[in-house]
Order: structure tokens, then C-alpha cells, then sequence
């Protein structure tokens, strides 16, 4: 059974549902369309497997994978700005007995540009500008 079927149903950190998956993502890295459940409000939950960032950057251990992970989560929380998405809330969950780090976000409406792009639809030249111009801000 593949693992990502065990995501849809689960509920994260006793209060997000997670409802359906979100094509894309990082390879170590799932994103799942999820609810709130305080409040039915619809979110993000990013989830990654703790093993996957062992090695990765300073990480030579689980612990340290966690500890870094969440150092991360902490500096970027405090960034404000309008084309960014700040994290709602993070921490540690373990699904079909797998140990993962979890990042819930807010979810935005509307289209990514990926998925435009990937239905065959080109972007204007005037939306590429407002979208480089938001990009770089």
C-alpha cells in the first residue's frame, strides 16, 4: 500500500483533517489539502519524513533533523511579507507509524501558476511581469 494513502482521514496534531492530496511538493515532501477542525477553516499541511532530513544540511541524527527543522520553522514565522505564507503552526506527528514533521498554512485561493502551466495555458506578458514584479518584491 503506498504511504500517501494513509495521509487522506488522518488528522494531524488533534485538529487538522486532512482531506485530499495536493499534486507537487518537494520529493521528500507531501502537501495535503486540509480543515481546521476549530473552526472548519481550510488549510495547508506540508508533511515530511524525519529520516528524510537526517543528513541533509547539519543533520546527522533524528534529534538533530527535529531540532533544526523547528529553529527553521521559528525564524521564519516572524517573516512578514505579501507574496509569503506564514506558518500557522508546526511539530512532530507519526502516521502508519512513520515520524514526520508537519507545517500547516494557510490555503489560498485560486490557481498556482504550476498548475496554469501545466493544463497548456501560457501566461500573458503583462501577467509574467506582475507575477516576476510580486516575486521580487
Amino acid at each position: 500500500m503506498d504511504e500517501r494513502s494513509s495521509f487522506v482521514g488522518a488528522t494531524v496534531a488533534g485538529r487538522y483533517l486532512l482531506e485530499q492530496l495536493i499534486p507537487g511538493g518537494a520529493d521528500n515532501t507531501n502537501v495535503l489539502a486540509a480543515r481546521d477542525t476549530r473552526g472548519s477553516v481550510p488549510v495547508v499541511v506540508r508533511l515530511v519524513t524525519v529520516d528524510s532530513l537526517v543528513g541533509w544540511g547539519r543533520a546527522a541524527t533524528a534529534a538533530e533533523a527535529v531540532e533544526g527543522f523547528q529553529q527553521h520553522l521559528l525564524s521564519v514565522a516572524g517573516v512578514q511579507h505579501p507574496v509569503l505564507v506564514a506558518p500557522l503552526d508546526w511539530g512532530e506527528v507519526s502516521i502508519a507509524g512513520t515520524a514526520h514533521l508537519f507545517v500547516v498554512t494557510e490555503r489560498l485561493a485560486g490557481t498556482s501558476v504550476r498548475e496554469l502551466l501545466d493544463r497548456g495555458r501560457r501566461l500573458t506578458p503583462s501577467q509574467a511581469l506582475v507575477i516576476g514584479i510580486d516575486v521580487c518584491r
